[in-house]
């Protein structure tokens, strides 16, 4: 490309064709020669940290911080921290009344959560809120996937697909690329006990309504941060296509390639510097469920396990699993945590 012209007047080394200086005229290049400079960085790509640039220090909680938004104090101080840490998972939109996925009783959990943030704001001194965050092409929605001998068909939501489904052809990928992987995903999940591959109703799609925080907790969560000059921290999970995030802390199978998917050892440890960690959220049968469990079996052996907190009154199962959520409250009691209310903590 020709250099923009200038309003400085030519000198005897220049003429109105360009460069006559022989050392300074640029080579002929062949057409595929042509290599274009790189591209000028943004400013906002400058003030960007350089992979390799970080103290060794800090490059343990960088897969912690992937997923981690306004909570980089917590996987990078050491020091204690006095008061609580609320975790609320997953209270967003696609889980109460008119949601995708809704759970009986959520509004309600909702509303005392919120309650208690309000009354006890000034103990809490953190606030860490999870996200359920999904693509259509998700592992555990219909989208995914396709029947062998029919492109077109799509699982019901709630069917349950096994590996001998798989390979049998009853469900296959519909990304090729994914095929290998997906059978794969189901005999590990399979092989690790606690769940089948459910294909869920499409929920808490990233940039729907769904995915939102319902309103009462939202509202609450920023006047709490408004009024300390804090800020929340959200946490994202789910968002790899390829496998589930029960747990808020590690996907059910982790994918080699994303750190994200690994239990976020660094996060648990930041939490674990409050004096208690308060949990709720939904749902009781699932996310706050193995959130919890995730939580429990890193918690650090100098700190006694009664600090960790499930507000009982503000979490409830999905409809057919409340066994699970029974099983759950009763390994809390068995672990030595503590099972309390939103009125009595």
């Amino acid at each position: 490309p020709r250099r923009a012209a200038t309003s400085s007047p030519p000198t005897r080394e220049t003429s109105k064709r360009g460069c006559t200086n022989e050392a300074a005229r640029p080579r002929p290049r062949g057409r595929g020669d042509f290599k274009p400079a790189p591209p000028r960085p943004t400013q906002a790509q400058k003030r960007l940290p350089k992979h390799n640039s970080h103290p060794a220090s800090l490059r343990p909680t960088l897969p912690a911080m992937a997923s981690l938004i306004g909570g980089d104090a917590l996987v990078t101080g050491k020091d204690r921290i006095e008061g609580l840490c609320l975790l609320v998972i997953d209270p967003q939109n696609d889980f109460h009344a008119g949601g995708s996925l809704a759970v009986p009783g959520a509004e309600e959990d909702c509303a005392r959560t919120a309650a208690f943030l309000r009354k006890n704001g000034d103990k809490i001194s953190s606030v860490v809120i999870t996200l359920d965050t999904h693509h259509t092409a998700h592992v555990a929605h219909p989208a995914f996937w396709e029947r062998a001998t029919d492109a077109s068909a799509r699982p019901d939501p709630f069917t349950v697909i096994t590996s001998k489904d798989i390979e049998a052809g009853t469900w296959r990928a519909r990304d090729p690329a994914l095929r290998a992987w997906a059978l794969e995903y189901a005999r590990k999940l399979e092989a690790g006990g606690r769940f089948a591959l459910c294909v869920w109703p499409e929920h808490c799609l990233l940039g729907t309504e769904g995915h939102a925080v319902s309103a009462p907790l939202k509202e609450a969560a920023l006047d709490w941060a408004r009024r300390n000059n804090k800020t929340v921290a959200w946490l994202l999970k789910g968002m790899n296509n390829k496998t589930e995030m029960y747990s808020c802390f590690s996907a059910e199978v982790p994918v080699a390639e994303d750190p994200a998917t690994s239990l976020n050892a660094a996060l648990i440890a930041g939490i674990a510097r409050h004096d208690k960690v308060v949990c709720c959220g939904q749902a009781k049968s699932h996310c706050v469920n193995y959130s919890v469990r995730d939580l429990l079996a890193a918690w650090p052996a100098d700190k006694p396990k009664s600090d960790v907190v499930l507000l009982n009154d503000a979490t409830s199962p999905v409809p057919g699993f409340e066994a699970a959520a029974e099983q759950f409250e009763a390994y809390l009691r068995e672990a030595g945590a503590t099972v309390s209310t939103t009125d009595a903590l």
